[in-house]
């Protein structure tokens, strides 16, 4: 869980203010998530129907190796969504501040940026501590290759290759790494792939890498 906003100078205290009401106020509207589901449940059908959605549910499947915690949006799971249960994990999440850490950056001045931290941070309950624990969501181990075939009116194929690897330590050096390799594959694919042959209306190249519960990249 997290919280993260940004403002202008002039409305830095509104911010403040807001992210105070996260922990303290927060507010479950019971209208508005009922018309949040309904329209959810409006796109169903239209998603059922959509290359682009089918293709996205498999990847997660995949790549979770169709961990049981790997929810796909469905009728079953939007009638499934209660909003008590919302706001009791809710306000269990953000019991306080303990569990964390805030970092400000920005053109602000110093004082002022300290005033309302102290002032409206400063007066969040402290809260609980939570005990780390290794997730049960892992990608397949070895080399998984599937093919997922859907109607299309314009036939085109996506191909989608993900690598993951556990790592023995998460540093900045391993970060700042990925970040550059992401970047000139990148524009490798650009260059070759799209420009010189051509072969596609773009490529994509994503990185990232996390520490906690596991080192992975």
């Amino acid at each position: 869980e997290n919280v993260n906003g940004s403002t202008t100078p002039k409305d830095l205290e509104t911010m403040f203010k807001l992210l105070y009401l996260r922990f303290e106020e927060p507010r479950f509207d019971k209208e508005i998530h009922d018309v949040t589901m309904q329209k959810y449940l409006e796109l169903i059908p239209t998603m059922k129907k959509d290359p682009s959605s089918i293709m996205q549910d498999s990847l997660s499947l995949i790549m979770s190796n169709y961990s049981p915690r790997t929810v796909l949006l469905s009728e079953e799971t939007i009638n499934k969504v209660d909003i008590n249960k919302i706001e009791e994990i809710y306000r269990d999440r953000f019991n306080g501040v303990k569990d964390f850490t805030f970092f400000i950056v920005g053109n602000a001045p110093e004082d002022s940026v300290k005033a309302y931290a102290e002032k409206y941070i400063g007066s969040i309950r402290e809260g609980k501590k939570d005990k780390k624990v290794e997730g049960t969501v892992h990608s397949p181990f070895g080399i998984t290759k599937k093919v997922i075939e859907v109607p299309m009116t314009d036939e085109k194929c996506s191909v989608i290759v993900n690598i993951s690897k556990r790592m023995s330590t998460k540093n900045r050096k391993v970060s700042y790494t990925n970040l550059i390799l992401a970047r000139l594959l990148s524009l490798r694919y650009t260059e070759d792939i799209r420009e010189k042959e051509g072969g596609t209306y773009g490529v994509q190249v994503q990185q990232g890498s996390s520490a906690s519960p596991v080192s992975k990249y």
